[in-house]
């Protein structure tokens, strides 16, 4: 697919979008745009890392440092290597100055609902527990990022790219500290 090939789905996607709004869906989807903001992210994260400190898992605390801060970090360099501007709707919920790809909000979730998601499944054996914990992490990064095409903060490949590329940034992280806890002596230190 060209680049005219994505504008032009972009606008489509946002024109439908906003053809389509119900306020009752709206204060839904602003809601859970607001719980996975940076804010909110970051405060997950902060409680993860405590859970984590408290089960002295010290290689998962560095696998969600890594994960989450690194994918908003890396956000906002490629927002401003690309500085697109976000959608114009009539009467958008959300009215932002900063550039528009790739969201910040959808590669946040990726990464920590990544990693969440990772250490869960990491800690089951049970195979509908496992498909469970990857369904409802993969729904709520789609949750989000379809948050922030509704309200009219992001185009669909906005989210689309965020998502991918963090999720490329999770595995890595994951691959990178696994690789390292490998040579420590605990096996509670592991991420296996």
């Amino acid at each position: 697919m060209d680049a005219n090939a994505l504008i032009l789905l972009d606008a489509r996607v946002a024109a439908w979008l906003q053809g389509h709004q119900s306020p009752e869906l709206a204060a839904f989807l602003y809601a859970i745009t607001q719980v996975n903001s940076m804010a909110g992210i970051g405060v997950m994260t902060v409680a993860f890392l405590a859970v984590l400190a408290r089960l002295r898992e010290r290689g998962w605390m560095l696998a969600v440092a890594l994960s989450v801060g690194g994918a908003i970090l890396i956000n906002t360099l490629l927002k401003e290597v690309f500085q697109r501007r976000r959608p114009v709707f009539d009467d958008p919920w959300v009215v932002l100055t900063t550039y528009s790809f790739p969201s910040g909000h959808t590669a946040s979730a990726t990464a920590f609902y990544g990693v969440l998601a990772t250490f869960l499944v990491s800690r089951t054996r049970i195979a509908v527990e496992r498909v469970t914990i990857i369904a409802a992490a993969i729904a709520a990064v789609a949750l989000v990022a379809f948050s922030r095409l509704y309200l009219g903060a992001h185009f669909l490949t906005d989210v689309v790219a965020a998502a991918a590329w963090a999720f490329v940034w999770l595995l890595l992280c994951l691959s990178a500290v696994r690789g390292m806890a490998r040579g420590l002596t605990s096996p509670s230190e592991r991420l296996d």
